[in-house]
């Protein structure tokens, strides 16, 4: 099946809706969405309805399921859309589409990239080596000659193609390289911190490890200091939690700079899920939960 990252919550599964004698009834079958399924005969792909009744004949090499009334399907070996009644919306003349992210899909044509609307139309030329999928809204980082900046869905350019790497979007925040130093942008192609930093952490909250001149610390989104870069180690805030490190002790710090859980232990992993973590002091390993009370293995 063609590589695409729709989301599976969006289709329902075949296996609930198709009774075993349509399986036998074709050589394979695919996911079941939005009253089309695809099947398999003599190679060739195409769909019928839940019961196994044919409602696009097989001549397609391979597909997809449909999603909002289209789906991706490939003949002669390019790649293009239909709708339900078979209908070419999308004409076959791409080697890959992706999955539509706020109604853009990717196209690609030989090594570039570009994006189509859902009528069909080429909105940002294949011209790419790289693109996102529009994941966050209106924007998208795109690498064009070796440089990375950001377009919005109308390939105006938000960003300059100044940059070596990033890491995407959260909450309107995104964290991008110059040369060798690390720096934050906002959804408009602002910089809120200069390009300034030897590392920036990934993050699922708030706040952002850093690293300047071998010392941790950690900024927010507009670059003001939360926990002070005079770290060993600060790692990524879970629980709203990072683990710290100084002088071989480890700690943890909350989003705010607060230190909740001293810098006492000889070891410590990060919180889990469930807001627990594993910490050794003086050769006793323990379990501890985010107000440093101890859970288990505590005789």
């Amino acid at each position: 099946m063609l590589h695409l990252l729709f989301l599976v919550t969006l289709a329902i599964p075949n296996l609930a809706y198709c009774q075993e004698d349509i399986w036998k009834k074709y050589d394979k079958t695919g996911m079941y969405s939005e009253g089309m399924m695809p099947v398999q005969k003599n190679n060739k792909w195409g769909f019928s309805d839940e019961n196994g009744k044919l409602l696009i004949d097989f001549k397609y090499d391979d597909t997809w399921f449909f999603i909002y009334g289209l789906c991706t399907v490939k003949k002669d070996g390019k790649v293009g859309l239909i709708d339900k009644d078979d209908k070419v919306v999308v004409p076959f003349i791409y080697d890959d589409v992706t999955a539509f992210k706020n109604n853009i899909a990717l196209i690609k044509i030989g090594n570039k990239w570009g994006g189509i609307d859902r009528s069909g139309k080429e909105v940002i030329p294949a011209q790419y080596d790289y693109m996102d999928e529009f994941d966050h809204g209106n924007i998208a980082f795109v690498k064009l000659n070796g440089k990375i900046g950001l377009i919005d869905n109308k390939n105006n350019i938000i960003a300059p193609f100044i940059y070596s790497d990033y890491y995407n979007f959260r909450q309107k925040f995104a964290l991008i390289k110059l040369d060798d130093k690390w720096g934050i942008i906002n959804d408009k192609g602002v910089i809120t911190v200069e390009p300034k930093y030897d590392y920036m952490g990934r993050t699922i909250a708030t706040t952002v490890p850093v690293k300047n001149n071998n010392k941790y610390g950690a900024i927010d989104f507009e670059g003001n200091i939360k926990v002070p870069v005079e770290y060993d180690f600060v790692g990524s805030f879970e629980n709203d939690l990072a683990l710290i490190k100084l002088n071989n002790k480890f700690g943890f710090v909350t989003l705010e700079g607060k230190i909740v859980i001293p810098i006492e232990y000889d070891f410590a992993d990060d919180f889990n899920v469930n807001g627990v973590a594993n910490v050794t002091k003086k050769g006793k390993k323990i379990l501890i939960n985010t107000k440093n009370e101890c859970v288990k293995y505590c005789d």
